[in-house]
C-alpha cells in the first residue's frame, strides 16, 4: 500500500541507498555496469517516456542486479491532474512498459519533483495491481545535479553557476556527515517541457558524478536497494515551496499532507 507521505527508510549508520531518476538515457547502463563492477546495487526509477526511447535497457540494468521502480509516464506533477483516471494511468504505464521490457517490477514508487498527496495515495490504492506498490519514496542525499552548467538557482538574479566540481562536493559532504541516507541522482531528464529536457539532458553529468563519489565512499558504506529494505516509516521533512493550486480531480476528494521534495 502506498502511504499518505513520502517516505524515506532510516537506514542504519553506514548504509546507502543510491537511487537515480528519470531514464533510462545513455547514462544509466554504463552507470549500472560501473556499480555492478564495483559490488553496488542501486534503484532506478524510471520513467514511461525515457522507456519508450531506449526500452532494451531495463532488463540489461535488472540483469545487473538492480531494482527497477516506477517514476510515471510523462513526469507530472500528480496533484495537478484532472481525474483520478489519468493518476492512475500515470503509474499504471509505466508498470506496463516495466514489464513488456521482461522486468520483474519491486512495485517501488517515487512521485516527480517530490509532489505527493493523501488523495493521490487513496486513488491508486483502490487499484488491486498499483495497492501492491510501496512509497512514495524521498531522498534525503542530493544537490541539485540536474543543474550543472546551470545558475544553481533560477528565479534568483545573478545565482552563481553550478558547477559539477562543487556539486560532487556537496554529496560527498552529505553522506560523511548524515552517516546514513537515500542518495538522489538524475541519470536522465523526463521532464514536460521539451525545451527544457532538451537542455536538462545536454548537460547531464551522472555517469561522471557515479565515478567521482563511488571510490571516495565505497570502503566506509553499505549500499542496498530500496525493495530490500524493512517498509519505511519515516516521513521525509521537505523544504518550505509554494503550494500547488487545487486539482479538480474528484468533488470532495482530501488533498492533504502534500509534500514538496526539493527537485
Amino acid at each position: 500500500m502506498l502511504s499518505q507521505e513520502n517516505l524515506v527508510p532510516a537506514l542504519p549508520d553506514g548504509t546507502l541507498a543510491l537511487t537515480f531518476d528519470d531514464g533510462p538515457g545513455p547514462h544509466s547502463l554504463p552507470i549500472g555496469h560501473f556499480l555492478h563492477e564495483q559490488g553496488i546495487r542501486a534503484t532506478f526509477f524510471v520513467v514511461g517516456r525515457s522507456i519508450r526511447e531506449t526500452p532494451k535497457i531495463l532488463s540489461e540494468l535488472q540483469a545487473l542486479g538492480h531494482a527497477i521502480g516506477n517514476h510515471t509516464d510523462t513526469h507530472p506533477r500528480l496533484p495537478l491532474l484532472d481525474t483520478a483516471e489519468a493518476v492512475k494511468r500515470e503509474v499504471a504505464e509505466t508498470h506496463r512498459l516495466i514489464e513488456a521490457s521482461g522486468c520483474q517490477p519491486p512495485h517501488l514508487l517515487r512521485a516527480p519533483y517530490g509532489y505527493w498527496t493523501a488523495g493521490l495515495a487513496a486513488i491508486l490504492n483502490t487499484d488491486p495491481e498499483l495497492s501492491r506498490y510501496s512509497g512514495p519514496f524521498g531522498w534525503s542525499v542530493e544537490n541539485l545535479d540536474y543543474r550543472i552548467g546551470l545558475p544553481r538557482d533560477p528565479k534568483v538574479m545573478d545565482s552563481p553557476i553550478h558547477t559539477f566540481e562543487s556539486c560532487c562536493e556537496s554529496y560527498l559532504k552529505q553522506v560523511r556527515e548524515k552517516r546514513q541516507g537515500v542518495v538522489l541522482i538524475h541519470d536522465w531528464a523526463a521532464d514536460p517541457e521539451p525545451k527544457l529536457r532538451k537542455q536538462l539532458r545536454a548537460g547531464n553529468r551522472s555517469l561522471e558524478i557515479t565515478r567521482w563519489l563511488i571510490p571516495r565512499i565505497k570502503s566506509d558504506f553499505k549500499f542496498v536497494r530500496l525493495d530490500e529494505l524493512p517498509a519505511p516509516t519515516a516521513r521525509f521533512a521537505p523544504a518550505a515551496a509554494p503550494p500547488l493550486p487545487a486539482p479538480a480531480i474528484q468533488p470532495g476528494q482530501a488533498w492533504a499532507n502534500l509534500a514538496r521534495l526539493p527537485t
